[in-house]
């Protein structure tokens, strides 16, 4: 252990102090990975899946550096060390025009589904993103949407992609799940928003029993792995990117997810493994799996199909956070 990590625990610990912050340092070889253990609650099942896969790769990083994982506060640490700046990108890109935070969105080159009109690229938060040096999106759709801009050439070359894969595979989870605690449930953190509302007022006028649980954010596959059926759907009507965050997650832990159709879903890879509808056929598609659950839960987990593709999934965010790492590398040249 060099003397750099020991300066470094010392700031890293004045930042934490001053800054109100839960910073931590870890040694992987030359690498000192800075990572915030209070990251935001709601995807910090996420970051911290981002930061173990970078963890399995920077011992191959043959370079002295610190690596900044999404952090609000240390970026003065680039005048004293070597730094590389790795940025989140988890918010929706894929906007139709009107859509709430769109005003600075730009045209993009995706078509929209069933239509000839285009998608804008919106990228929130884009000031820190530019001045990232490496940025990870939880979706293919988003990454493919900002490459569809020839104005967001720089960010594009310097984004990857790591599906949330970030349960690991429990052959217990994808048994017949009779025994669940919750039958069908949706994760709607605000269900007042205007569009959710009106679908659960539907859901309750024809007596479909769910509910709704927005008070599970951390190592949500304990709720998952009580949960039968997952309903998804959008926000709003402008806002189209797959909820991934919440679909591939529920889906490693055996829960049968049901999701208004999303544009170029099938960039996810398991596409097929989701049963789709228009969001006014999703209380129907809910009545039929409640009444088939055995069934559906059969067609969807049981064989080996499931199994091999979830496991491709999780090699290609290794190789992803392979490449990620010898970006790392080469920055430091």
């Amino acid at each position: 252990m060099s003397i750099s990590f020991h300066i470094l625990n010392v700031l890293v610990g004045m930042m934490n102090a001053f800054k109100g912050q839960q910073y931590r340092c870890m040694a992987v070889n030359r690498v000192t990975l800075i990572y915030d253990q209070n990251y935001d609650v709601v995807i910090r099942d996420y970051y911290s899946y981002i930061k173990d896969l970078l963890l399995l790769d920077l011992n191959n990083c043959n370079k002295r550096c610190v690596v900044l994982l999404d952090l609000k506060y240390g970026s003065f640490l680039k005048h004293l060390f070597p730094c590389v700046r790795v940025s989140l990108q988890i918010e929706h890109t894929l906007v139709k025009p009107g859509a709430r935070g769109s005003g600075n969105a730009l045209s993009g080159d995706l078509k929209m589904l069933d239509s000839q009109e285009k998608y804008l690229v919106r990228v929130a938060n884009l000031e820190k993103l530019e001045k990232a040096d490496i940025v990870i999106d939880y979706s293919r759709i988003n990454l493919l949407n900002v490459k569809s801009s020839a104005q967001y050439t720089d960010l594009a070359e310097k984004s990857f992609s790591i599906s949330p894969a970030v349960y690991a595979m429990d052959p217990e989870n994808f048994m017949n799940g009779s025994t669940r605690v919750f039958d069908t449930i949706t994760t709607f953190g605000n269900p007042n928003e205007s569009r959710r509302k009106a679908f659960l007022e539907e859901l309750r006028r024809r007596n479909i029993p769910f509910e709704n649980v927005n008070n599970t954010f951390e190592n949500v596959d304990s709720l998952y792995q009580k949960t039968k059926i997952l309903i998804n759907i959008r926000q709003t009507d402008h806002h189209d990117t797959l909820e991934e965050l919440r679909v591939l997650p529920a889906l490693r832990c055996g829960v049968i997810v049901i999701s208004e159709i999303a544009s170029y879903c099938e960039l996810t890879r398991y596409a097929k493994f989701v049963i789709w509808g228009k969001l006014e056929e999703l209380p129907d598609l809910v009545l039929s799996v409640q009444r088939n659950y055995a069934e559906v839960h059969a067609s969807i987990f049981g064989g080996s199909a499931f199994y091999r593709r979830m496991e491709r999934i999780s090699r290609c965010n290794e190789l992803t956070a392979f490449e990620v790492t010898n970006k790392i590398s080469k920055l430091l040249n």
